[in-house]
Order: C-alpha cells, then sequence, then structure tokens
C-alpha cells in the first residue's frame, strides 16, 4: 500500500497542517498516519459549529483503512467521526464528506 499521507488530496489536504502529519509503521507493519485537520463540526440540524483543530487518525488493517477523527472538549476525548473499513480507493471520498475549514499557512 502507498503511504496513507499521499492518498490525501483535494480540500482535506488543504484542511490538514502539514507541520503535523506523522505516518509510521507499526510493529506488525502495518501504517499508521496522525495528523492534525482543521474541520467544522456538525452540530446538527445542518448547522456547523465555528472551525477547530481536531485529530485524524488512520491505520491500515487487512488491506483497508479505520479512519477516525477526534478532538478535545473540556479535557475530554469526543469522536467526531469514525469511518471503518475503508478501502484505499475511497478514503478520499470519505475525507471529503467531512466539513472541511480551510487552512491558510
Amino acid at each position: 500500500m502507498d503511504p496513507i499521507a499521499n492518498q490525501i488530496t483535494g480540500s482535506t489536504r488543504i484542511a490538514l497542517d502539514a507541520r503535523q502529519i506523522h505516518e509510521t509503521t507499526t510493529a506488525e507493519g502495518l501504517r499508521h498516519l496522525e495528523a492534525t485537520i482543521r474541520l467544522r463540526p456538525n452540530l446538527g440540524m445542518g448547522a456547523l459549529g465555528a472551525p477547530r483543530d481536531m485529530n485524524l487518525a488512520i491505520t491500515e488493517e487487512d488491506e483497508l483503512l479505520d479512519v477516525q477523527v477526534t478532538y478535545e472538549d473540556n479535557g475530554a476525548e469526543m469522536m467526531h467521526e469514525h469511518f471503518y473499513g475503508v478501502h484505499p480507493a475511497d478514503l478520499d471520498t470519505r475525507l471529503e464528506s467531512l466539513s472541511h475549514a480551510p487552512r491558510y499557512n
């Protein structure tokens, strides 16, 4: 599998903080990426919250990807989105479904 970071394009790539992308290989030989991404939280009923930095974690599992987006709220880690069993070819589509807030740095 190609490096995970190479598979992220479009508005997702713009929302990522390039200084905060870390891709490693686990002891089991699986790829794992952690990055900071700027998103607008979904407040329900079509309303979006103020842009905030969130944590993006993508782990390779049996030729598929596990994608988690979390953020911290009053010291507690909150789940924003979790996609299980994402085919690498569908990663961009899944990430594009998030509410991006482009980062201009």
